[in-house]
């Protein structure tokens, strides 16, 4: 289970992308189809399964770390990502 102490959307197109602020944790990412996109919903689902497969088959430093796909009960899908600290 994953529990966040701050939850910021960013973004409401179709996917949405929030900031997970895990406690005493590197922090995460979470993209999830959005409840607005009526019946685009498969292709949005489609595309963000293709990028958690592509995500999970990449290993390289300057790639975001790929977590999990998975379905959230109310049937949307969501993949989560451990944030990259800039070196700036």
């Amino acid at each position: 289970m994953l529990v966040c102490n701050n939850v910021n959307p960013y973004n409401n197109l179709g996917v949405g992308v929030f900031n997970l602020q895990r406690k005493d944790q590197s922090p995460w990412a979470a993209k999830i189809v959005s409840r607005n996109t009526g019946r685009d919903r498969k292709q949005f689902s489609n595309r963000l399964q293709l990028e958690a497969k592509v995500l999970s088959s990449l290993n390289h430093p300057n790639i975001i770390g790929y977590r999990a796909f998975v379905k959230r009960p109310d049937g949307r899908e969501v993949c989560t990502y451990k944030l990259k600290q800039l070196p700036f």
